[in-house]
């Protein structure tokens, strides 16, 4: 996103346009962990937590109280579906597909 966003800058005039910038393709939890697990070789499961429980791990974890509710929320809005619109724009500004959910991961998580 980031390359693209530089691009943008460098380019063209960018005032008062909106862009939304979205893989080729929305992944659920689930998608993520059957990739992890091909990727890893290790047996990855996706376990949905409720928001309160889930929040009160990170807290525990040591994250701070409003990031933690900022995570649990998004994740929330994972879960119902708000992020999953999927648009070009991403792919136009950088000239190229975006990474593919496991050429990510294998970045990530070093794989």
């Amino acid at each position: 996103m980031g390359e693209a966003i530089a691009h943008v800058m460098l380019d063209e005039p960018c005032e008062n346009k909106t862009y939304l910038f979205t893989g080729g393709e929305a992944y659920s939890f689930d998608d993520v962990a059957r990739a992890l697990t091909e990727l890893s070789g290790k047996e990855v499961r996706y376990t949905s937590v409720e928001s309160q429980a889930f929040e009160d791990i990170l807290v525990q974890k040591g994250i701070p109280q409003a990031m933690a509710r900022i995570i649990t929320d998004f994740n929330a809005d994972i879960r119902n579906g708000q992020e999953s619109v999927v648009t070009a724009d991403l792919a136009q500004k950088l000239g190229r597909p975006p990474a593919e959910l496991r050429e990510g991961l294998k970045l990530l998580f070093g794989l």
